[in-house]
């Protein structure tokens, strides 16, 4: 079990520091009881009762020598009925940057704390959940050629711990070469070399990783455009070698003040260090964000189209994604998903309001031995009232339901939650 101790230190020095540094903080801290009827997310259901108690910080700052943005949550949960084991989780994301010689020469720091499953195949349940640790720094440094030209190296070591034996480390080497064309539009070729070594070789292959690309950024305000196309190599120890084109697509259209429309495709190589590392922080401390294998590289391609609008009582969003995921050694894990959200806010008198959400995924396994395919449904529904200004008391009501070609793979809960949170925003 990775420790969460060090972790609750880490951000009260931190916090001790921006303090004086004048940095905003925020925090809050509370207390919540969940009912569920199938905390396990079994076929034959288990029903459990969780007491929480919550708590979280949020450091931002930036100034001319120094920024740092530190977001962290941590819950321990008392599970009454002992149908799974009591835990402590955590999430921790913290980017801090040195100006040493602003515009010249930063000094990065990063780390994130969250979790992912352990069997991709089976359900996102607690039992099936491990804690990952990343950390990583190094430097940037800027060569200012001309007005319009920038060549910049990137150096990184990187540390990923997790729970079930996957821990390695990893150092990369990034070079760019960035042209500014105006105002709007700038142009780049860019290289990353990327080593990673595992801690146990018996489960885990060692690898290089290099990729080229070129890539352009175009930004008038209310279009954005990011185009990137090149290749990725890699290679690994005692295996062949694994080539792959890599491609973006991102469009965002900023159609009124109030509505955007955005189009992305993506095809990348990945793993899960690396979906970590470029993780977004999550409100829910218990949603599991990652599900792909720990030890494995896959390609990872990805069609969104997403719409925003924000009116006056509220906001919605529309997504619709395909995703295809090829593993490069375990492809018995291959899989499609296609899923489809709604979800939304309305805003009530005073400062109260409605949340909503509906998400539905089909996912196949590509795999002809396993011949499965999945048909997941979640439904949302919450409820905030401010008793206080800096009191809110809310009520969470959750449906997720799967239907499966294997099935011993379905399952229904109904999950309904109740929290009291102090907050200092």
């Amino acid at each position: 079990m990775i420790n969460l101790k060090f972790k609750i230190y880490f951000l009260l020095l931190i916090s001790i520091f921006n303090i004086s540094n004048a940095a905003q903080v925020d925090y809050f801290a509370g207390g919540s009881v969940t009912q569920y009827d199938n905390i396990e997310l079994e076929f034959i259901p288990r029903e459990e009762t969780a007491v929480s108690l919550n708590t979280g910080i949020k450091v931002f700052e930036d100034s001319a020598n120094l920024s740092s943005n530190v977001r962290f949550a941590f819950s321990s949960i008392d599970y009454l009925n002992d149908v799974t084991e009591d835990e402590n989780i955590g999430k921790l994301f913290a980017n801090f940057v040195w100006r040493v010689s602003p515009g010249q020469f930063e000094w990065h720091l990063d780390e994130v704390f969250t979790q992912t499953v352990i069997d991709v195949l089976e359900s996102d349940a607690p039992s099936n959940r491990q804690n990952i640790n990343f950390i990583s720094t190094g430097p940037d440094y800027t060569i200012r050629a001309n007005a319009r030209n920038n060549i910049i190296f990137k150096g990184r070591v990187q540390k990923y711990n997790f729970e079930k034996d996957k821990d390695n480390s990893r150092a990369r080497l990034d070079s760019v070469w960035l042209h500014k064309v105006n105002s709007s539009l700038s142009l780049s070729v860019n290289s990353n070399a990327e080593l990673a070594r595992f801690e146990n070789n018996d489960v885990n292959t060692d690898f290089t990783r290099f990729d080229g690309f070129l890539s352009l950024d175009y930004d008038r305000g209310l279009n954005k455009i990011e185009l990137e196309y090149g290749t990725s190599h890699i290679g690994k120890r005692g295996e062949d070698d694994f080539d792959s084109n890599r491609y973006l697509v991102s469009i965002i259209n900023k159609r009124t003040k109030t509505s955007q429309v955005a189009f992305t495709y993506i095809s990348k190589l990945s793993d899960t260090g690396r979906q970590a590392a470029n993780l977004g922080y999550i409100e829910n401390i218990g949603d599991t964000v990652l599900d792909s294998v720990a030890n494995t590289v896959f390609v990872d391609e990805t069609i969104q189209m997403q719409y925003l609008k924000t009116y006056s009582s509220g906001k919605v969003t529309f997504e619709l994604r395909s995703r295809q995921r090829d593993y490069v050694i375990q492809d018995d894990l291959d899989d499609e998903a296609v899923s489809a959200v709604i979800k939304g806010v309305e805003f009530l008198h005073g400062a109260n309001s409605v949340g909503y959400g509906i998400n539905y995924t089909n996912k196949i396994f590509q795999d002809p031995v396993l011949a499965r395919e999945d048909d997941n449904f979640t439904y949302s529904l919450n409820y905030s009232h401010y008793v206080r200004r800096n009191i809110r008391f809310r009520i969470d009501i959750r449906s997720l339901e799967r239907e499966s070609t294997v099935s011993s793979e379905a399952y229904d809960d109904l999950r309904i939650t109740a929290s009291l949170v102090y907050t200092s925003l």
